[in-house]
């Protein structure tokens, strides 16, 4: 008893632990709430017109990027070094969101130049949705730069409250959309693009000295951190952003409006594995982002294989009761959605798997890792889904995203093996 005592002191002691807890307390609250927002409006729309939802939203995850281009893996790993450093941070966040600004304005402008040509393109005549996807994304992207700086200051209960409070905008506004008759994928799109921005604008407001400054000097060591890094982030990000939507996209093209529906709303329940692993990133990235040493890096990764087991142990406790899952959340209209919803459940587990390997190169100067890795995974989402799509229909695309984290997942192992041999020679 008194080594239980003992113990749950020192975890307690702990800032990783504490972090941790406070991080995945609120990313689980935000699961939940993502949870049942998505679910009430996947039956409250039913298939075609979630399906017609979702793909703007696919749209709009994917133009966001274009206000990152890579600085998002900048802050994770430069603001946590200047830690003890409050006006080095403020004149790094001051020129980050200035080139942040930029790269919406004119991305965001180009953008909206090729919605004529989108409709063509993707089997999706609804230009009112793609202008709202546009207009959504500029949300979104403040909302990411916000998390961004609340997670690299270690500000972990805000970044709990950012993403609790925006789910909750969501489910009370769909719920009242539902009650009172109004609920289309139009009026559901509108709500669902501004609840982040709200929020990000809400908890930005006790943080006024550290959003949306503009700088006074430039600093030539962030202008060469960020030449050296930021066209590998950028390729990386829009890759992983790509990895997590352009599926939708092609069974929108390629297949029905209803399969469309179908498949997104399998995603949907996927989604609370991809929450839980984005909580466990968004903590390890800051903090490994801080290991220099080869000592320190061989301790974090005999550590990290207990999320590898967590993984494990997660898809086989879900796997009994998966047509329940099903059948209880999305309803029996989606029952033909078993099959992907439990493959694209699997591939969040393995994806889960990865995060720990992943937050490593934060700590090593390895920028070319996100770019191949991203360019690696879209290949094969997109190869598989152009061969096989239609002929093997949502199979094929939920196989696809298996192939392509399996795939990431070796090519990961392979890469932490060769940075950490780089590490262990620099040293001797």
């Amino acid at each position: 008893m008194t080594q239980l005592r003992r113990a749950y002191t020192l975890l307690l002691s702990s800032q990783a632990v504490r972090q941790s807890a406070l991080l995945t307390i609120g990313s689980t609250t935000t699961a939940v709430l993502s949870a049942i927002a998505l679910i009430y409006v996947s039956r409250v729309l039913g298939p075609v017109q979630f399906g017609i939802f979702s793909v703007g939203t696919a749209i709009m995850m994917i133009v966001s990027k274009v206000g990152d281009m890579g600085l998002a893996t900048i802050i994770t790993r430069q603001l946590p070094r200047l830690h003890d450093d409050p006006q080095k941070q403020k004149e790094f966040l001051a020129q980050i969101s200035q080139w942040k600004l930029l790269l919406t304005i004119v991305g965001i402008s180009l953008i909206g130049l090729t919605i004529p040509f989108a409709q063509d393109l993707l089997n999706y005549p609804y230009p009112t949705l793609l202008f709202l996807a546009l207009i959504g994304s500029i949300g979104l992207i403040i909302y990411e730069y916000v998390f961004l700086v609340l997670s690299a200051m270690h500000k972990f209960q805000w970044v709990g409250v950012l993403n609790v409070l925006q789910a909750a905008m969501k489910v009370i506004t769909f719920v009242l959309l539902g009650i009172t008759g109004y609920a289309t994928a139009t009026s559901i799109s509108v709500f669902y693009y501004a609840a982040p921005l709200v929020a990000a604008l809400i908890v930005s407001t006790f943080f006024g000295q550290w959003f949306f400054i503009l700088p006074h000097s430039g600093s030539q060591t962030l202008r060469a951190e960020v030449k050296k890094h930021v066209g590998h982030a950028a390729v990386g990000m829009i890759a992983a952003t790509l990895i997590a939507n352009i599926d939708v996209l092609f069974v929108q093209k390629y297949l029905s409006t209803f399969e469309t529906g179908i498949y997104s709303a399998s995603m949907r329940i996927a989604l609370f594995i991809t929450f839980v692993s984005s909580a466990v990133g968004g903590v390890l990235n800051n903090r490994v982002a801080r290991y220099q040493t080869s000592q320190l890096l061989h301790s974090y990764l005999r550590k990290s294989l207990l999320i590898v087991l967590m993984a494990a142990t997660g898809f086989l406790c879900f796997l009994p009761f998966a047509q329940y899952v099903l059948l209880f959340t999305l309803g029996p209209e989606f029952s033909s959605g078993l099959i992907p919803m439990i493959i694209l459940v699997f591939n969040a587990f393995l994806s889960l798997a990865i995060v720990p390997l992943i937050s490593f190169f934060y700590a090593v100067d390895h920028p070319n890792y996100f770019s191949i890795g991203g360019i690696l995974q879209v290949v094969v989402i997109c190869l598989g889904n152009l061969f096989f799509l239609a002929s093997y229909g949502l199979m094929a695309a939920a196989l696809s995203r298996v192939a392509a984290t399996a795939l990431h997942m070796a090519f990961t192992v392979w890469y932490v093996r060769y940075a950490l041999q780089i590490v262990e020679k620099k040293e001797s």
